[in-house]
Protein backbone atom coordinates (compact mmCIF):
# COMPACT_ATOMS: atom_id res chain seq x y z
CA UNK A 1 0.00 0.00 0.00
CA UNK A 2 1.48 3.33 -1.05
CA UNK A 3 2.65 5.76 1.61
CA UNK A 4 2.69 8.58 -0.94
CA UNK A 5 -0.57 8.37 -2.85
CA UNK A 6 -3.94 7.11 -1.62
CA UNK A 7 -6.21 4.62 -3.33
CA UNK A 8 -9.57 3.25 -2.63
CA UNK A 9 -10.56 -0.16 -3.14
CA UNK A 10 -12.99 -2.44 -2.58
CA UNK A 11 -13.54 -2.52 0.13
CA UNK A 12 -11.48 -2.50 2.20
CA UNK A 13 -7.64 -2.01 1.76
CA UNK A 14 -7.04 -5.36 0.36
CA UNK A 15 -4.59 -7.33 -1.82
CA UNK A 16 -3.74 -9.92 -4.62
CA UNK A 17 -2.24 -13.26 -4.05
CA UNK A 18 0.71 -14.10 -6.26
CA UNK A 19 -1.37 -15.67 -8.99
CA UNK A 20 -2.99 -14.81 -12.29
CA UNK A 21 -6.58 -15.72 -11.47
CA UNK A 22 -9.10 -14.17 -13.85
CA UNK A 23 -12.88 -14.13 -14.07
CA UNK A 24 -12.72 -17.51 -15.83
CA UNK A 25 -13.44 -19.17 -12.47
CA UNK A 26 -9.94 -20.56 -11.85
CA UNK A 27 -9.11 -21.18 -8.19
CA UNK A 28 -6.79 -18.80 -6.36
CA UNK A 29 -3.90 -20.78 -4.81
CA UNK A 30 -3.47 -18.53 -1.78
CA UNK A 31 -7.01 -19.46 -0.68
CA UNK A 32 -6.29 -23.20 -0.78
CA UNK A 33 -6.41 -23.54 3.02
CA UNK A 34 -9.91 -22.04 3.24
CA UNK A 35 -11.52 -23.10 -0.04
CA UNK A 36 -14.23 -25.76 -0.04
CA UNK A 37 -14.14 -26.54 -3.74
CA UNK A 38 -13.37 -24.36 -6.75
CA UNK A 39 -15.33 -21.21 -7.62
CA UNK A 40 -18.43 -21.87 -9.73
CA UNK A 41 -20.35 -19.95 -12.36
CA UNK A 42 -22.06 -16.96 -10.70
CA UNK A 43 -25.66 -17.60 -9.73
CA UNK A 44 -28.64 -15.41 -8.93
CA UNK A 45 -28.02 -12.92 -6.12
CA UNK A 46 -30.98 -13.43 -3.78
CA UNK A 47 -30.57 -10.62 -1.22
CA UNK A 48 -28.32 -7.69 -2.15
CA UNK A 49 -28.78 -5.88 1.18
CA UNK A 50 -28.06 -8.93 3.36
CA UNK A 51 -24.92 -9.70 1.37
CA UNK A 52 -23.34 -6.29 0.88
CA UNK A 53 -24.48 -3.71 3.45
CA UNK A 54 -21.60 -2.91 5.87
CA UNK A 55 -21.83 -4.51 9.32
CA UNK A 56 -20.98 -2.18 12.20
CA UNK A 57 -18.32 -3.31 14.64
CA UNK A 58 -14.71 -4.55 14.71
CA UNK A 59 -13.32 -7.45 12.70
CA UNK A 60 -9.83 -8.92 12.44
CA UNK A 61 -8.40 -10.15 9.15
CA UNK A 62 -5.31 -12.35 8.87
CA UNK A 63 -2.91 -11.82 5.94
CA UNK A 64 -2.37 -15.31 4.55
CA UNK A 65 -0.14 -14.29 1.68
CA UNK A 66 1.54 -11.31 0.06
CA UNK A 67 2.76 -8.09 1.63
CA UNK A 68 3.09 -8.44 5.44
CA UNK A 69 2.19 -12.14 5.45
CA UNK A 70 1.25 -13.38 8.91
CA UNK A 71 0.16 -10.01 10.26
CA UNK A 72 -3.37 -9.19 11.39
CA UNK A 73 -5.42 -6.19 10.35
CA UNK A 74 -8.15 -4.59 12.48
CA UNK A 75 -11.07 -3.10 10.57
CA UNK A 76 -13.65 -0.98 12.39
CA UNK A 77 -16.95 -0.11 10.71
CA UNK A 78 -19.00 2.70 12.23
CA UNK A 79 -22.58 3.36 11.14
CA UNK A 80 -23.36 7.09 11.05
CA UNK A 81 -26.98 6.25 10.11
CA UNK A 82 -28.79 3.75 7.88
CA UNK A 83 -27.05 5.04 4.73
CA UNK A 84 -23.60 6.21 5.82
CA UNK A 85 -20.65 4.29 7.22
CA UNK A 86 -16.98 4.86 7.98
CA UNK A 87 -14.63 1.91 7.48
CA UNK A 88 -11.30 2.34 9.26
CA UNK A 89 -8.41 -0.01 8.49
CA UNK A 90 -6.12 0.69 11.47
CA UNK A 91 -2.97 2.64 10.56
CA UNK A 92 -3.74 2.25 6.85
CA UNK A 93 -6.85 3.85 5.36
CA UNK A 94 -10.30 5.17 6.19
CA UNK A 95 -13.10 4.80 3.66
CA UNK A 96 -16.43 6.58 3.47
CA UNK A 97 -19.34 4.36 2.41
CA UNK A 98 -22.70 5.76 1.28
CA UNK A 99 -25.81 3.82 0.27
CA UNK A 100 -27.27 5.56 -2.79
CA UNK A 101 -29.94 4.67 -5.35
CA UNK A 102 -27.20 3.12 -7.50
CA UNK A 103 -25.65 1.04 -4.71
CA UNK A 104 -22.76 1.52 -2.28
CA UNK A 105 -20.35 4.30 -3.28
CA UNK A 106 -17.31 5.97 -1.73
CA UNK A 107 -16.97 9.76 -1.93
CA UNK A 108 -13.62 9.93 -0.10
CA UNK A 109 -10.67 7.88 1.12
CA UNK A 110 -8.11 8.94 3.73
CA UNK A 111 -4.63 7.43 3.39
CA UNK A 112 -3.18 7.48 6.91
CA UNK A 113 0.56 6.97 6.20
CA UNK A 114 0.76 9.71 3.57
CA UNK A 115 -1.64 12.09 5.34
CA UNK A 116 -3.73 12.61 2.21
CA UNK A 117 -7.42 12.47 1.32
CA UNK A 118 -8.79 11.48 -2.07
CA UNK A 119 -12.18 12.75 -3.29
CA UNK A 120 -13.97 11.07 -6.20
CA UNK A 121 -16.38 12.77 -8.60
CA UNK A 122 -18.82 11.15 -9.04
CA UNK A 123 -18.45 9.02 -5.91
CA UNK A 124 -16.50 5.84 -6.66
CA UNK A 125 -18.75 2.77 -7.08
CA UNK A 126 -18.00 -0.01 -4.60
CA UNK A 127 -20.96 -2.39 -5.08
CA UNK A 128 -23.51 -1.41 -7.75
CA UNK A 129 -27.14 -2.50 -7.37
CA UNK A 130 -27.22 -3.14 -11.10
CA UNK A 131 -24.81 -6.11 -10.94
CA UNK A 132 -25.77 -8.90 -13.32
CA UNK A 133 -23.95 -12.22 -13.09
CA UNK A 134 -20.94 -12.23 -15.41
CA UNK A 135 -21.52 -8.69 -16.71
CA UNK A 136 -19.16 -5.82 -15.83
CA UNK A 137 -20.54 -2.60 -14.34
CA UNK A 138 -18.22 0.21 -15.45
CA UNK A 139 -17.76 3.83 -14.41
CA UNK A 140 -15.23 6.65 -14.65
CA UNK A 141 -14.63 10.08 -13.15
CA UNK A 142 -12.12 12.47 -11.65
CA UNK A 143 -10.02 12.28 -8.48
CA UNK A 144 -8.53 15.04 -6.34
CA UNK A 145 -5.89 14.37 -3.68
CA UNK A 146 -5.31 16.91 -0.90
CA UNK A 147 -3.38 17.13 2.36
CA UNK A 148 -5.73 15.77 5.05
CA UNK A 149 -4.71 18.38 7.65
CA UNK A 150 -4.67 21.22 5.10
CA UNK A 151 -7.31 20.50 2.40
CA UNK A 152 -6.35 23.71 0.60
CA UNK A 153 -3.06 22.02 -0.34
CA UNK A 154 -3.69 19.94 -3.46
CA UNK A 155 -1.26 17.04 -3.87
CA UNK A 156 -2.47 15.59 -7.18
CA UNK A 157 -5.47 15.27 -9.45
CA UNK A 158 -6.50 13.16 -12.40
CA UNK A 159 -8.97 10.58 -13.63
CA UNK A 160 -10.15 7.14 -12.55
CA UNK A 161 -12.04 4.24 -14.08
CA UNK A 162 -13.43 1.07 -12.58
CA UNK A 163 -14.99 -2.22 -13.63
CA UNK A 164 -16.91 -4.45 -11.16
CA UNK A 165 -18.16 -7.95 -12.03
CA UNK A 166 -19.97 -10.68 -10.10
CA UNK A 167 -17.69 -13.22 -11.76
CA UNK A 168 -18.09 -16.36 -9.60
CA UNK A 169 -19.54 -17.94 -6.47
CA UNK A 170 -17.39 -19.85 -3.98
CA UNK A 171 -17.57 -21.63 -0.63
CA UNK A 172 -14.95 -20.68 1.96
CA UNK A 173 -14.27 -22.31 5.33
CA UNK A 174 -14.06 -19.38 7.75
CA UNK A 175 -13.47 -20.59 11.30
CA UNK A 176 -15.94 -23.42 11.88
CA UNK A 177 -18.37 -22.20 9.19
CA UNK A 178 -18.57 -22.97 5.49
CA UNK A 179 -19.81 -19.76 3.89
CA UNK A 180 -21.27 -19.62 0.40
CA UNK A 181 -19.86 -16.42 -1.07
CA UNK A 182 -20.45 -14.06 -3.94
CA UNK A 183 -17.15 -13.13 -5.58
CA UNK A 184 -16.75 -9.65 -7.03
CA UNK A 185 -13.86 -8.90 -9.38
CA UNK A 186 -12.90 -5.22 -9.35
CA UNK A 187 -10.38 -3.61 -11.69
CA UNK A 188 -9.46 -0.01 -10.80
CA UNK A 189 -7.01 2.42 -12.38
CA UNK A 190 -6.16 6.07 -11.88
CA UNK A 191 -3.96 8.49 -13.81
CA UNK A 192 -2.56 11.23 -11.55
CA UNK A 193 -0.09 12.76 -13.98
CA UNK A 194 3.30 11.82 -12.54
CA UNK A 195 1.83 8.68 -11.01
CA UNK A 196 -0.49 5.89 -12.16
CA UNK A 197 -2.33 3.40 -9.98
CA UNK A 198 -3.75 0.01 -10.94
CA UNK A 199 -5.47 -2.49 -8.65
CA UNK A 200 -7.02 -5.90 -9.33
CA UNK A 201 -9.18 -7.28 -6.50
CA UNK A 202 -11.33 -10.34 -5.83
CA UNK A 203 -13.68 -9.78 -2.85
CA UNK A 204 -15.72 -12.57 -1.25
CA UNK A 205 -19.03 -11.61 0.42
CA UNK A 206 -21.27 -13.99 2.39
CA UNK A 207 -24.92 -13.29 3.33
CA UNK A 208 -25.23 -11.95 6.90
CA UNK A 209 -21.41 -11.80 7.15
CA UNK A 210 -20.40 -9.19 4.57
CA UNK A 211 -16.81 -9.24 3.37
CA UNK A 212 -15.01 -12.39 4.54
CA UNK A 213 -11.99 -12.54 2.22
CA UNK A 214 -10.12 -10.42 -0.29
CA UNK A 215 -7.31 -11.11 -2.72
CA UNK A 216 -5.58 -8.15 -4.42
CA UNK A 217 -2.68 -6.92 -6.48
CA UNK A 218 -1.72 -3.24 -6.68
CA UNK A 219 0.88 -1.37 -8.68
CA UNK A 220 1.78 2.32 -8.41
CA UNK A 221 4.21 3.83 -10.90
CA UNK A 222 5.70 7.18 -9.86
CA UNK A 223 7.46 8.69 -12.87
CA UNK A 224 9.06 5.36 -13.96
CA UNK A 225 9.53 3.57 -10.63
CA UNK A 226 7.00 0.79 -9.91
CA UNK A 227 5.85 -0.06 -6.39
CA UNK A 228 3.92 -3.31 -6.00
CA UNK A 229 1.91 -4.71 -3.10
CA UNK A 230 -0.22 -7.84 -2.86
CA UNK A 231 -2.01 -9.98 -0.33
CA UNK A 232 -4.74 -12.37 0.69
CA UNK A 233 -6.81 -11.30 3.71
CA UNK A 234 -9.16 -13.67 5.54
CA UNK A 235 -11.68 -12.81 8.27
CA UNK A 236 -11.16 -14.62 11.58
Amino acid sequence: MSRALPLLMSVMAIALAGCSTTSSGLAQPTLDTVRAGDPSTPGLMLDWNDTFLPLAGQRTFTILDGTNTGQQVLITTTAEDDSNWTVDVTDRETFSRVLSDTGIVSPTTIDTPSGTTSSFTPPLPVIPRSLQSGEAAEAKGTIKVVNTKDPSHEVASGTWKISITHDADATLAIGTDELHCVRLHTVYSADLGLATVSRDTFDYYAPSHGLVATVFNQKIIKVIIPEKTSGTWISK
